[in-house]
Parts: structure tokens; C-alpha cells; sequence
């Protein structure tokens, strides 16, 4: 995903192994209370690349292998979130 993202209270659901993949040319306005449902197997529900966040209220549920895949030292923070069932680092 590229351009300006501006998004609150969405739903991403049956993502392909790269779910949402949000380019380092993006611009990340808003990416908060978001639920990601049904990732295919092997693949993460959000990929970051290179971009530095802090998400509020997101859901991942247990499918794929990974909540987040980061690219290029993307830093990001998760408030208030719930994760899936994985055994990656995720610190809220």
C-alpha cells in the first residue's frame, strides 16, 4: 500500500501471505483499531517496511504464522491490542 493512510475502525480479512503491506513510501496519517482476520498460511497480517508506528486498538487473529512482519528497522508500538496465539515478540 502506498500514498497517504488515513484509517480508523477497519476490517482487513483473508489477506494474501503479505496481508496488508503498507510500502516505506507510504504516509501513515492513521492505522488504528484495526482487526485482521484469516491471513493465508504462512503469511503475516501486517507488514511494515521501513516505517515507524505506534498502533492503537488493533485485533490479529490466530491464523497465518505472524502477527507482523518489519522490513528496514521499521519501530513500532502496539497499545491496547490483542495478538493471535504465535510465539513472535510482540510487546504492547
Amino acid at each position: 500500500m502506498n500514498g497517504i493512510i488515513n484509517c480508523d475502525y477497519a476490517n482487513f480479512s483473508n489477506l494474501d501471505i503479505s496481508g496488508l503491506n503498507v510500502a516505506n513510501s507510504a504516509t501513515v496519517i492513521k492505522l488504528d483499531h484495526i482487526s485482521f482476520n484469516n491471513v493465508d498460511s504462512g503469511g503475516s497480517h501486517l507488514t511494515m517496511d521501513g516505517i515507524d508506528y505506534s498502533f492503537d486498538g488493533c485485533v490479529f487473529d490466530d491464523s497465518g504464522n505472524y502477527d507482523v512482519t518489519v522490513n528496514n528497522d521499521a519501530d513500532l508500538i502496539f497499545i491496547n491490542s490483542t495478538r493471535g496465539n504465535f510465539t513472535d515478540n510482540f510487546l504492547d
